[in-house]
């Protein structure tokens, strides 16, 4: 099942997620409209992708790391590995959500064993902030000023700068399955439950 599909602002590159994979798939146009490199990207345990920097970098989430991939150079390098020391006797955790900002200085990850949200400030190289008893996706608004998150059976409105949560929106029964923000008008947002 797909759990992720990014495409850049130009639709040069587009790119699937699937679940129970060990790879991304993505097409990159190059040249005319009609020529398409079609390809797959080895990333094991691969949930969840986000393109950002205009669709320079797709940065992944799976195991406890989050690499990124530059499709033009076509080289890797290892953005962050969430600290889950804690919880490895527990089994297994993993980054089953994620967004960024545009720029994709600021990431935020859901690790679905110890159902935490993490938010890691990619500059520095430190971790911000953690929230317990998260739940599911989240998403940053367009501006990167807010997060959007699923947290105990509620959404939640985070202030990015001040790391508080400023709104809990709840009568909510489950989790949703994806969140979206309105590109053109600020706090408006878009929800999606199963089945």
């Amino acid at each position: 099942a797909i759990t992720s599909l990014q495409a850049s602002a130009n639709a040069r590159l587009i790119v699937a997620t699937t679940t129970g994979q060990e790879w991304l798939s993505y097409s990159l146009m190059i040249g005319q409209p009609s020529v398409y490199n079609n390809g797959a990207l080895s990333l094991f345990g691969a949930n969840c992708s986000v393109l950002v920097m205009q669709g320079t970098e797709l940065l992944a989430g799976g195991s406890n790391q989050i690499p990124a991939w530059n499709p033009s150079t076509d080289q890797f390098s290892n953005v962050c590995i969430i600290d889950t020391n804690e919880y490895r006797f527990h089994g297994a955790n993993e980054v089953r959500y994620m967004d960024a900002t545009k720029n994709g200085d600021t990431i935020a990850a859901y690790t679905d064993g110890d159902k935490v949200l993490h938010l890691y400030d990619r500059e520095t190289g430190s971790m911000l902030m953690e929230w317990q008893n998260a739940s599911g996706p989240m998403r940053f608004s367009p501006d990167g000023r807010l997060l959007l998150a699923a947290m105990n059976n509620s959404l939640v409105l985070i202030d990015v700068a001040s790391k508080l949560i400023i709104h809990r929106y709840t009568m909510f029964l489950d989790a949703p399955w994806a969140l979206a923000f309105n590109p053109v008008r600020a706090g408006v947002f878009a929800i999606v439950w199963g089945e």
